[in-house]
């Protein structure tokens, strides 16, 4: 449980964090759905930049995986720690939740992922 906690608690980090490791990985989604729509391939789930955005990934996986995972560890763990992680996941989902979308667009272009080349992966 430890490991599966350690793996998914960036929405358990400070906003500024959080938010910044939101933007790249959903950009990796992004990417990947752009590879397989240009191959011609089924879309995978949250891949699809036309029909997701940062602010709805982030709240459906903390809504749906993250939050009851980590309310079970604060129960097992109950720490300070555990708390104020919490505390930051609760925080984090209010803003994307609340926060217009000009406070929830990517930090600065310099700290997004680099895209791959229009030919994808292969040869």
């Amino acid at each position: 449980m430890a490991l599966k906690c350690a793996d998914i608690c960036n929405p358990c980090r400070p906003w500024h964090l959080s938010k910044l490791w939101s933007h790249k990985v959903t950009e990796e989604f992004f990417n990947q759905g752009d590879i397989e729509r240009r191959n011609h391939l089924d879309m995978s789930i949250l891949c699809d930049r036309n029909s997701n955005s940062v602010d709805k990934i982030q709240i459906g996986f903390m809504s749906f995986v993250v939050e009851p995972l980590f309310v079970e560890w604060a129960r097992f763990s109950d720490t300070p720690l555990s708390h104020i992680m919490l505390g930051h996941m609760a925080s984090n989902k209010y803003k994307w939740t609340h926060l217009p979308q000009a406070d929830l667009r990517e930090p600065t272009q310099s700290t997004s992922s680099k895209t791959l080349p229009q030919g994808g992966l292969g040869p």
